[in-house]
């Protein structure tokens, strides 16, 4: 009884939690439209963007070129900073929500990193945030980096990637990210938010690796649908849904022509 009321106070915690980085995420954002305010915070386009092949440094102090994180599959790339007290411990916990839910197994099928935009963070503070990650996933195979990286490099990575944050002190205003890059380092998607969504995440990896994940039913869907940043959703659409009907349709019955043609040809 004792359990599982303490299980219940547990998760009453993470849900008081989850939504206060929702809203306070929801602040920076509309802070960062804001230009009257000044304030320097948000996510620029960046799709279609070629990251540069930096040097990183992983939880084992060894330094690293980003492409060796890939290690030739999609990559999922969360900036955070370690210490942080606010969003970025929710987004640890929705990512590990995901590891565990998707069909999709991280250093198998796609790869995942956290990366640390705060210079004074090293890769000891690093390594202690990758034990604690794995300890609590339950998934075979699991494989997943803390990174770590000078100035030079945080600034030119992160100004490739669009994401813009401010210190203030010891912490620093910033909005929740979630980015999908393909094996070349091609920004392919973003999700802005910290509600992450289970399906929508796995369709954006399939999306990025290029034939290397998913089923035929995941490209079928990803042609008919339309991706919203802001909400981290593929939904359908509904003029590409007609589009793709419209091109079958043609497809069959020039097929069907083509039949009755070569049918005629063989009578005479």
């Amino acid at each position: 009884m004792i359990r599982s009321s303490a299980y219940q106070i547990i998760k009453m915690l993470r849900l008081v939690r989850l939504v206060s980085a929702f809203f306070l995420s929801s602040l920076l954002c509309q802070a960062a439209s804001d230009p009257a305010d000044g304030n320097d915070v948000g996510i620029e386009n960046k799709i279609g963007n070629l990251i540069e092949d930096f040097e990183v440094v992983n939880s084992n102090g060894s330094t690293i070129k980003l492409s060796q994180v890939a290690n030739g599959k999609a990559l999922m790339l969360i900036p955070v900073y370690y210490e942080c007290p606010s969003i970025c411990g929710v987004m640890v916990q929705e990512v590990l929500g995901y590891v565990e839910k998707s069909r999709f197994v991280p250093g198998k099928d796609y790869s995942l990193a956290f990366f640390s935009f705060d210079e004074t963070e090293d890769y000891k503070l690093a390594a202690e945030k990758r034990e604690a990650f794995l300890a609590e996933v339950e998934k075979e195979g699991k494989a997943v980096e803390f990174l770590t990286a000078s100035q030079e490099v945080i600034s030119g990575l992160m100004n490739q990637l669009g994401f813009k944050f401010v210190r203030r002190g010891k912490d620093f205003d910033h909005p929740p990210a979630v980015f999908i890059l393909s094996k070349e380092l091609r920004v392919s998607s973003v999700f802005k938010t910290v509600m992450l969504d289970v399906e929508s995440l796995d369709l954006a990896l399939v999306n990025a690796s290029e034939g290397g994940l998913g089923n035929f039913f995941d490209r079928v869907f990803l042609v008919c649908s339309s991706f919203d940043p802001q909400k981290g959703k593929y939904t359908l659409s509904v003029l590409k849904v007609v589009r793709l009907v419209g091109l079958i349709t043609v497809v069959l019955l020039g097929g069907l022509l083509f039949v009755l043609w070569k049918s005629e040809r063989l009578r005479f």
